[in-house]
């Protein structure tokens, strides 16, 4: 490590207001410092004499900082500045040569030559348009067509449809029944809508059984159960007035040898009531048991594994819950929906029998194996399902009738 430095020796003097510090190359006034001594300072030059000649050597006067400035005069500025021509080709404006006088054009109207080929240059000029017969054909053709095609589609507008969402879809099945027997009872259903409303009319308005005798079907074998299992069924006036022409549908069914009517009736809530109609001697009766979706045990019952279910009337359709007492691999399964749409049961038959040939002619071709599951109308004879089933699985004993009409 160097040892620092000695501090200087030098040192310079105070700066008064009144000095001159036009040239600085003069330092012998700086002495060395005596820290013994008292700093003094060199004598003051003086100041020098202002240049008052022009004529000056300009070499020895120049720019100083602080002092006045001395304007320096040209000298000699005729030789220093000269202009110099450097010989380059320029282009001079010479006197313009006059323009020629302007000549007017004269144009001259030349008449084109008629040519028939140029589409539409006849109409310009005047050419009458003839007009093709074929086309006028063709015109009248259109027309004609759109004119007929408005008039179908008016009279399809204005002719009166069934209202949608009444009806329940219905199979007509004709069975080979003799047609002194089935013609006869078509005819007579034909024009019984009427019939059949007045009838529904008194059994909603009926509040004994003895109302309703007279007006179902086997009423002297229906009595007894009509006294345990019939509740009158009170509609309001509004509901009843609803039991009409407008609100209700009639449609014949042919089923099994038997032929029958059906109406269904869209009551003021909303809910739909099918009634079922047959001849019975020269009058039209209701089949109560149909009507009223009558089983020898309720849903409720058979969802608890209860009940007596030699007789029971629901909506079938197929199903895929199975279990280990009832494999796929032996059974097929369906799904047994109760007339008020409320509970539900899962019935089973056996894959090879004859109950299961006859729940394959209800379905149709093909629907039980399908992806379609539609829902069909049937009287069943179930029985309990094999030990450690669930309550509510039964197995399908036979098919008392494809609908719910009393056979």
């Amino acid at each position: 490590m160097k040892p620092p430095r000695p501090p200087s020796t030098t040192q310079v003097p105070p700066i008064a207001p009144s000095d001159d510090w036009d040239d600085l190359d003069d330092l012998d006034g700086l002495t060395a410092r005596d820290d013994t001594a008292p700093a003094t300072l060199p004598p003051r030059r003086a100041i020098p004499e202002k240049a008052t000649s022009s004529g000056a050597d300009p070499g020895q006067v120049g720019a100083r900082i602080g002092g006045t400035p001395v304007l320096r005069q040209l000298v000699n500025s005729d030789d220093e500045f000269k202009v110099r021509e450097h010989r380059t080709s320029v282009v001079r404006l010479d006197i313009p040569a006059p323009t020629p006088k302007k000549v007017v054009a004269f144009f001259k109207f030349r008449e084109r030559k008629f040519e028939a080929s140029l589409e539409g240059e006849g109409r310009n000029w005047g050419e009458k348009r003839i007009v093709k017969m074929r086309n006028v054909i063709c015109i009248g053709l259109g027309v004609t067509v759109i004119v007929i095609s408005c008039v179908a589609l008016l009279f399809n507008f204005n002719t009166p449809k069934p209202q949608r969402g009444m009806v329940k879809q219905k199979i007509l099945v004709v069975e080979d029944v003799a047609a002194e027997t089935a013609i006869p009872n078509l005819d007579f259903l034909v024009n019984k809508h009427q019939e059949a409303l007045a009838i529904s009319r008194k059994y909603f308005e009926a509040t004994q059984v003895s109302e309703i005798l007279p007006l179902v079907r086997d009423s002297a074998k229906l009595s007894d159960l009509l006294s345990q299992k019939w509740q009158p069924r009170k509609l309001a006036g509004a509901s009843l007035k609803s039991i009409s022409t407008e609100n209700s549908s009639w449609e014949m069914i042919e089923l099994d040898g038997m032929v029958f009517g059906i109406l269904m009736i869209r009551l003021q809530d909303a809910s739909n009531q099918m009634m079922f109609f047959v001849r019975e001697g020269d009058e039209l009766r209701m089949d109560w048991k149909a009507s009223s979706g009558y089983g020898t045990a309720t849903f409720e019952e058979l969802s608890r594994g209860e009940g007596d279910a030699s007789e029971v009337r629901g909506s079938i359709s197929r199903a895929v819950f199975y279990g280990p007492q009832l494999p796929e691999s032996n059974y097929q399964s369906f799904r047994f929906i109760s007339p008020n749409l409320e509970n539900i049961v899962w019935i089973y038959t056996p894959l090879v029998g004859p109950v299961i040939d006859k729940i394959t002619s209800i379905f149709g071709s093909g629907e039980i194996s399908g992806d379609i599951a539609p829902e069909r109308e049937i009287t069943l004879h179930l029985e309990r399902g094999p030990e450690g089933s669930a309550p509510n699985q039964w197995l399908i004993r036979d098919v008392i009738q494809r609908d719910w009409l009393t056979p």
